[in-house]
């Protein structure tokens, strides 16, 4: 078994922390307005979290929807079973990241996945499968590096991966699909997606797209 697939799941609770913060906090506040957002022009609904984690962003959710929480980790779904003092109305199901979604069809009013799509292999259609859940006038919310940054393969590469491997896992091969601004924007057309907004957030190693069907 790779270093990756035994201790990555260590590496959650590290988003919060500095220096990893500097990467997901302008993610968060992205997130955060894209909710407020969704919030502004429904007074409820149901959201699916994919690729949930130990939810670093709970804090700026809107109480008035209700999350579903997916992950492909049976430690998370596990964490989520058991947690006793989560005042939202959640519900934990455990799903992998590349299928298909039956029985979900039409199901969500908005999707966010922070993070997940760059470990997805066949990622356009995993857009699809994300496109079939949600209800018409749905809407997406996602985050991925943004390989189309020269910098980010050296540093992945180099101090990221050095670290890494301090805390017993290795960051080669965690992210097979390496997107760019236009290849998100390219994917999310070919998949049926409307009004289209893709931007890369200030540090220029994230890039966040919204759209809906």
């Amino acid at each position: 078994m790779s270093l990756h697939n035994t201790d990555y799941f260590n590496n959650h609770d590290k988003v919060g922390k500095f220096p990893w913060n500097i990467y997901h906090q302008p993610l968060e506040n992205e997130l955060k307005d894209f909710l407020k957002k969704l919030e502004s022009n429904k007074n409820s609904g149901d959201i699916l979290v994919i690729g949930c984690g130990l939810m670093n962003e709970m804090s700026i959710l809107p109480k008035t929807f209700n999350y579903t929480l997916a992950d492909i980790d049976k430690r998370i779904v596990n964490y989520w079973l058991e947690k006793k003092d989560v005042n939202y109305n959640y519900f934990c199901k455990l799903i992998k990241l590349d299928e298909n979604f039956q029985g979900w069809e039409n199901k969500y009013d908005a999707i966010y996945a922070k993070e997940v799509i760059e470990h997805i292999v066949d990622w356009k259609s995993y857009l699809i499968n994300i496109k079939n859940v949600l209800k018409p006038g749905g809407q997406l919310w996602l985050s991925t590096p943004n390989y189309g940054e020269s910098i980010l393969p050296f540093l992945e590469n180099s101090i990221l991966e050095i670290i890494a491997r301090k805390n017993g896992f290795s960051r080669k091969h965690i992210h097979p699909s390496k997107l760019s601004k236009s290849s998100l924007i390219n994917g999310l057309k070919f998949s049926g997606f409307k009004n289209i907004k893709v931007k890369i957030v200030w540090n220029r190693l994230a890039i966040v797209g919204t759209c809906e069907l």
